[in-house]
């Protein structure tokens, strides 16, 4: 699930445990990649700058402007700002509509005919002079996986059908792919610069003025991508963006008064209809087509922090207060998949089956719609990370870690 921003993967491992004991983890593959950076921020020094609370101040405003990409010149405006209304947060809210807590259930998983479903992984190969592997994500058939491959620095990888394809002219990460083939990844750690490459073209993706980095997410069958940007000045600093095609750059709106800005923003996902899901200050957030924002219903009572991750047909899947959760977008309810030893979903079915990540306590797991699941490990019962799923639920993309050393695998599913 981690979209790791290390320059030396070797080291990949050992520096990620310790930069957790810096920061507080989140549960994103781009927030992930800001945490580390806080960590490394944090070793330098005792607090972080004011900037955080400028650039909230700025999303706060309901901006929804386009930059053009660095590659067309002077940047443009494309469209009136979109309301900055106030919206209350979900978390008092009468539309909060949560459902129960269950326990994940001690049946197995099984098929329409009644047959127990299983899963077998697979090690992803690797290319030449690789020593290991890291997937971040799988398009909507499963046939293609985007991720890396490291010795000494990352290099971006397409494993198509489970062969590792070398994605030309950049460096980095994949972060997504579409089912045409089209990634969108970054660049550098710090000062990431994103990309995204269609028919073997990479376009640069834009910047809006007073920003320095920018990490997309995921990418839709248009090509259309979403992510945050960032000043660079601060650890969850981001604003969510979403680029087109063509590399313009478009900052989302933050609903004015909603969650707590240090609990940080982005967009996580979308759809091919233009639907977005993420977090906007820690609030689980869906923005429609065009731009405006939804929060999402609590499912947790308490001091909530949630955040949308994956969406597929009616349902959003994310995480909140450390429970995997999914959320009925048509209904507004939001149900507990599990809770304790989760640490996120990343990924589900349009029948809403989703795959829960654990915390290394317990095993990864595919979940029905019923709360029956099947235990996602390795070969030698490993635990490990899971990154996305196919929108059939048969493949199943992630990571195995060994030490220092991590292995791209899939899962197939079925009976």
């Amino acid at each position: 699930m981690s979209h790791l921003g290390f320059e030396d993967d070797d080291t990949a491992g050992g520096e990620l445990r310790a930069l957790m004991l810096a920061v507080d983890v989140p549960a994103s593959g781009a927030d992930l990649h800001r945490a580390i950076t806080a960590g490394r921020r944090a070793r330098r020094r005792s607090a972080l700058t004011g900037a955080t609370a400028g650039v909230a101040v700025l999303a706060a405003v309901g901006t929804f402007v386009a930059f053009g990409p660095m590659r067309a010149g002077p940047s443009r405006v494309e469209g009136p700002p979109a309301s900055a209304a106030p919206v209350p947060s979900p978390s008092g809210g009468a539309s909060a509509s949560a459902g129960p807590l269950p326990a994940l259930s001690s049946r197995p998983l099984t098929d329409a005919k009644g047959a127990v479903v299983t899963c077998r992984s697979t090690a992803l190969a690797l290319p030449a002079g690789a020593v290991d592997g890291f997937t971040t994500s799988i398009d909507p058939t499963g046939r293609l996986v985007g991720g890396h491959a490291g010795n000494g620095s990352r290099t971006p990888v397409i494993w198509r059908d489970g062969r590792p394809e070398v994605v030309p002219g950049v460096t980095g990460q994949v972060q997504d792919v579409a089912s045409d083939g089209t990634a969108v990844g970054f660049s550098g750690d710090e000062d990431a610069k994103g990309w995204l490459v269609r028919g073997g073209k990479v376009t640069v993706l834009a910047l809006p003025p007073g920003y320095r980095t920018a990490t997309p997410a995921a990418v839709n069958a248009s090509g259309v991508a979403v992510g945050l940007v960032g000043t660079g000045q601060g650890a969850f600093d981001g604003v969510p963006a979403r680029w087109s095609a063509d590399g313009t750059v478009h900052l989302l709106t933050i609903p004015a008064g909603i969650g707590r800005p240090e609990l940080g923003s982005d967009a996580q996902d979308i759809a091919d209809d233009g639907t977005v899901v993420g977090t906007a200050n820690g609030v689980a957030m869906r923005w429609s087509p065009d731009g405006t924002p939804h929060p999402l219903a609590v499912a947790v009572s308490g001091n909530s922090n949630s955040r949308a991750q994956s969406i597929a047909g009616r349902y959003a899947f994310g995480v909140e207060n450390g429970a995997a959760v999914r959320w009925d977008l048509q209904t507004g309810q939001a149900v507990v998949l599990r809770q304790s030893g989760a640490f996120s979903s990343r990924g589900g079915t349009p029948g809403g089956r989703a795959i829960v990540s654990s915390d290394g306590s317990v095993p990864s797991v595919l979940v029905a719609e019923g709360g029956a699941a099947v235990a996602l490990e390795g070969p030698n019962r490993e635990t490990g990370s899971l990154t996305g799923m196919s929108l059939d639920g048969r493949i199943i993309a992630g990571n195995l870690t060994s030490g220092a050393t991590n292995q791209a695998v899939t899962w197939t599913c079925g009976a």
